[in-house]
């Protein structure tokens, strides 16, 4: 936001001004800080100045807090015979991908102002940092892989960068960090070798139900997407824990949250159960989950239809 003003307004007043809908404080660092049910929302310091010539000349400025609710600039003495420019500060600003099409989806902010990004990339070159996964998991130009990018507070660092997926469509959706700073990533895949490490804590393992997205219970080896859910350690180091949402049927991870006992919450979209056209066996695992008067019958998932 960039205002330019023209104005002649009582001295060391408002240069502008407006209503708060939400509630309004300012730190000890002149930062404007806006109370919302997300959590905090942080507005830098205002810089003013105006031009003269090439040069800026700088004009004090400050958020101030008046009654009612109400914030204004309060603007220290300049010519009021030229534009007077307020320009709160742009923390940092930056591209992210590399030399094909790179889609980024959903953003979290850690308690110590670190960035987390996720989406989906088709770039085989895309920026990695310290990555779990260093290689692009499908063929060149013709499948995504998911990615989750962790940046520094000051956003000139990547302290951590990397591909999630296997050898089919991987898109990452959506992303909450826990006050730990542990990672929570939700998004579809079509990988039956999504990275759902054998060693690792799994809800379940196999995507499809039948560990191959489902190519099994069809004649023609066609198969489903499923939703997945990952969790990141800080230094995007190791699977905590990953696994698949789904059976034989498509399923989409759309969103998910992370509350304060570190258990994860993941919405979405799913199509009807498919019938398997081949004789098939019961699959080892089940991720059957029924919600009951607001109880789960599994130990790990609880799903519920609206």
């Amino acid at each position: 936001m960039i205002l330019s003003l023209l104005r002649k307004p009582t001295p060391h007043q408002s240069a502008s001004q407006y209503k708060a809908a939400k509630i309004w404080r300012i730190d000890g660092q002149g930062e404007l800080v806006v109370a919302t049910s997300g959590g905090d929302v942080l507005l830098r310091k205002p810089v003013a100045y105006q031009n003269a010539g090439a040069e800026k000349q700088m004009v004090p400025a400050n958020y101030a807090l008046d009654g009612n609710n109400e914030v204004r600039f309060e603007i220290g003495a300049y010519d009021r015979n030229r534009p007077l420019i307020i320009d709160p500060i742009l923390a940092y600003s930056t591209y992210l991908g590399g030399s094909n099409i790179d889609g980024a989806n959903a953003i979290a902010v850690a308690s110590d102002d670190t960035v987390f990004v996720t989406g989906g990339t088709f770039s085989t070159d895309f920026p990695t940092a310290h990555p779990l996964q260093p290689n692009h998991g499908g063929p060149d130009d013709v499948y995504r892989d998911a990615f989750v990018t962790k940046f520094s507070a000051d956003g000139s660092t990547l302290l951590y960068s990397t591909y999630l997926g296997g050898s089919n469509e991987d898109v990452a959706n959506g992303i909450a960090v826990d006050s730990a700073g542990d990672a929570y990533i939700t998004g579809t895949t079509e990988s039956p070798d999504f990275p759902v490490p054998s060693t690792g804590q799994t809800f379940n393992p196999l995507c499809g139900g039948d560990g191959k997205c489902g190519a099994s219970y069809n004649p023609s080896g066609f198969i489903v997407p499923n939703a997945f859910v990952v969790k990141l350690n800080p230094a995007g180091s190791a699977i905590l824990y990953s696994g698949f949402l789904g059976n034989y049927e498509y399923v989409y991870g759309q969103a998910i949250a992370v509350d304060a006992n570190q258990l994860a919450y993941v919405t979405g979209k799913v199509g009807p159960n498919i019938t398997p056209t081949v004789t098939i066996t019961t699959a080892q695992h089940q991720p059957s989950a029924v919600s009951h008067n607001n109880k789960c019958s599994a130990a790990h998932i609880c799903r519920q239809w609206l």
